[in-house]
């Protein structure tokens, strides 16, 4: 008889079965015998067998019953890389949700925005007040004024028109002159197109054609010598000639000359505004270093305003065929 052990309910003894006459599991063990020593004869079907051949999903309790094997826990190198992606994952989504809330709110505020800076615009063409006597610059005619439609070319001839119901005549002494309806005439001497020289004519405050940028002449209304004396003034020029007392056709006129050294007043003209035309030798703007030249004539009751301006850069012979035109203007 061998000394025998049950690993489930620690008997201990000798027998000759293979099972434990305690508690009927088999195998019993044999006392001081290595595991290579153990006899095994358990069935095939037997329970304690298919434990023993399958041990990598249940272990043997100390009692000999089967238990699970637990799931063995997640490694620190698991765990962090799950936080790492779903650290990411939150950052990525945060980015995202930032990047359209900006987004938005920067279209929503340029929709806001440029209404209020067209408002904004407008007030300051229209409400920005004078200086010294002088209107602020106006970039856009008045809406009142009336276009003069395209520019015709001249011929080297006497040419008709209409100023303020008021009928005249003009010479044009040489060719590259162009009319623009009854406001004004230009000519270009330099590039292809944008004129060194113009001749316009218009009312002091109500043409048609053209509108005054304020009332520069001041106030009360006085007379065209208080008128021509206040031109003299004009902030941002320099007095060149005048005021002085000239005939035009017959017909007493003041006259003053000057020349621009700030941008104060208003375009194309200085103290005049209206509708450009882009076509032919157009006058764009009125320029610092620009010469202008004004004469004011009363005809039948009404006083007209003549101005002719040349460029800085037009040469001395463009300057004379402007004292040349208007010098040979007949009313009627």
């Amino acid at each position: 008889m061998t000394g025998k052990t049950c690993l489930r309910c620690d008997w201990q003894g000798e027998t000759s079965e293979p099972g434990c006459p305690n508690c009927g599991i088999q195998p019993l063990y044999v006392v001081g015998a290595s595991p290579s020593e153990v006899v095994r004869t358990p069935a095939r079907n037997d329970p304690e067998a298919r434990s023993l051949e399958t041990p990598s999903t249940a272990t043997m309790a100390p009692s000999g019953t089967t238990s699970p094997r637990s799931t063995p826990s997640p490694s620190p190198a698991d765990t962090s890389a799950s936080v790492s992606r779903s650290a990411r994952s939150a950052v990525a989504f945060v980015l995202a949700a930032l990047v359209l809330t900006v987004t938005l709110g920067t279209w929503l505020k340029s929709h806001e925005e440029r209404p209020a800076s067209a408002a904004s615009s407008d007030a300051a063409v229209l409400e920005t007040p004078a200086s010294d006597g002088l209107p602020a610059p106006v970039d856009a005619p008045s809406p009142t004024t009336t276009s003069v439609g395209s520019p015709k070319g001249l011929r080297v001839a006497r040419h008709s028109l209409t100023v303020e119901g008021v009928p005249l005549s003009f010479d044009v002494p040489t060719r590259g002159w162009a009319q623009y309806g009854d406001l004004s005439i230009s000519k270009s001497t330099v590039g292809p197109q944008g004129a060194e020289a113009i001749v316009f004519w218009t009312s002091v405050a109500d043409g048609v054609f053209a509108k005054a940028c304020g009332q520069w002449w001041g106030s009360p209304v006085g007379s065209v010598e208080d008128w021509a004396a206040q031109a003299a003034r004009a902030h941002g020029t320099e007095l060149v000639t005048g005021p002085s007392s000239v005939t035009i056709d017959g017909y007493a006129a003041q006259h003053v000359v000057f020349t621009v050294r700030k941008d104060v007043a208003c375009n194309p003209g200085f103290f005049h505004t209206w509708k450009p035309v882009d076509g032919g030798p157009f006058w764009s703007s009125t320029l610092v270093g620009d010469t202008i030249r004004i004469w004011l004539v009363e005809v039948g009751g009404k006083v007209l305003y003549i101005e002719g301006d040349t460029h800085e850069y037009a040469d001395h012979d463009l300057e004379q065929e402007v004292e040349r035109i208007v010098g040979s203007i007949r009313f009627g």
